[in-house]
């Protein structure tokens, strides 16, 4: 009994070892991986690439993946061919000599058709050709053997932002790539099956790179993370492990309890209704009372801009300033009131030059057009807003102070 348990003991061993030494990270030029083969991240194993199945009730639409290899249920972090799934039974994934990425519906050598490629050439394969390696970090890049990396899957990112991210309006390019700049979007899935992209996208606002946006469909703001401080974004207290697009345009960050190695839900982003990118619209306050409701004030020294509709319970108009600043009627006494605890409006500008507080106030002050302002010294320095201030959103705790210009005849009250 002890030798036939020690035999069965010896066979395990070498089958695992066989099995570690199959598993590869590497696919080379001119190589194909072909479902269900699959690469492994190196030398901690935490990602696998290869052929999935994101809809149980249909197992013959395959996409490749990026997941993560040993969280139940698989959780996966990029989708190439989202757009067309394989319909064979064994596509294939090959890197051609020019370092592009193609996934095929089915074998190369068959003249299957292309699904989707990572788009880029070059001039000239260089000496010893290119490779596709994924990174334990999840990255999928396509590199020479001298390490330059011309492709990278985070440039080109699906739903979700693994740390290690380099997060930019548009998408790196060091290869030669067709066509115009890529924004660099996080793109939701159509549902939790299907992988095709959704309504919703988290980038960084081309007009002010400083902050994040979720838009629906295309271009309708849904929520905004604040401002960056230089430390974090206002109102998101700590840097996620992994940032998901959910398809009903909800930001999710998870992480994994390494006791059950299951994803944990940390934070949602929009979490109650004062998330909701202008649920006040502009010059108001957004507070949340029970149940995540959001509560509308008009800023001191402004009135609802439609009585009725503002009474009646739609506050997306907003409020307007009454009385008038003094500089708006020819007068002098203009100053400021702080507002604790807030998520800066959105439409920042930075002003250039501006090294102490007294100076950011004092050029607000001077400019008619400046309705708030926020100095902080060597985060984000001077900051100003026009007189429409869109998306406040008031904190019980945390957040920063906004500097409110007042007529002299408010800031008295």
């Amino acid at each position: 009994m002890a030798a036939s348990r020690l035999l069965f003991s010896l066979c395990t061993a070498l089958a695992v070892a066989a099995a570690a030494a199959a598993a590869t990270d590497t696919l080379k030029q001119g190589d194909s991986l072909t479902a269900p083969a699959t690469l492994v991240s190196s030398p901690s194993g935490v990602f696998e690439l290869g052929f999935h199945a994101p809809d149980p009730a249909r197992p013959a639409r395959l996409y490749l993946c990026v997941w993560y290899r040993d969280t139940q249920p698989r959780t996966v972090a990029w989708v190439a061919n989202r757009v067309n799934a394989a319909a064979a039974a064994a596509p294939s994934l090959t890197l051609t000599a020019g370092g592009e990425l193609r996934v095929l519906d089915g074998a190369a050598k068959d003249g299957a058709r292309m699904l989707w490629s990572s788009n880029t050439t070059t001039r000239a394969a260089p000496r010893g050709g290119y490779e596709a390696v994924i990174q334990d970090s999840g990255s999928l890049q396509v590199r020479d053997v001298d390490g330059t990396v011309i492709w990278d899957s985070f440039w080109h990112p699906s739903d979700t932002m693994l740390s290690g991210m380099r997060i930019s309006v548009n998408a790196e390019v060091r290869a030669q790539v067709r066509g115009p700049p890529e924004r660099m979007l996080f793109t939701s899935w159509a549902s939790d099956t299907d992988p095709s992209p959704g309504r919703f996208a988290l980038g960084l606002d081309p007009a002010n790179p400083s902050q994040a946006f979720i838009w629906r469909d295309g271009n309708v703001p849904f929520w905004r993370s604040g401002q960056w401080t230089g430390l974090n974004f206002v109102g998101i207290p700590y840097r996620p492990l992994r940032f998901v697009v959910a398809p009903d345009g909800r930001d999710v960050c998870y992480m994994v309890k390494k006791s059950t190695q299951e994803w944990e839900t940390v934070w949602v982003q929009p979490s109650n209704e004062c998330e909701r990118y202008g649920a006040c619209g502009s010059n108001a306050i957004c507070t949340v009372v029970q149940d995540g409701k959001a509560k509308c004030t008009c800023m001191k020294g402004f009135k609802p801009k439609l009585a009725d509709e503002w009474n009646a319970g739609n506050r997306s108009q907003g409020c307007v300033r009454n009385p008038p600043l003094d500089c708006q009627v020819n007068k002098t006494g203009d100053g400021f009131l702080s507002i604790p605890n807030v998520k800066w409006p959105d439409f920042s500008y930075w002003v250039s030059g501006v090294t102490d507080e007294y100076g950011c106030m004092n050029t607000c002050q001077q400019n008619c057009s400046c309705g708030a302002y926020v100095y902080m010294t060597q985060l984000t320095g001077c900051l100003h807003w026009g007189n429409e201030l869109m998306d406040v959103h008031q904190f019980q705790a945390g957040g920063y102070a906004l500097n409110l210009k007042l007529p002299a005849s408010e800031l008295g009250k």
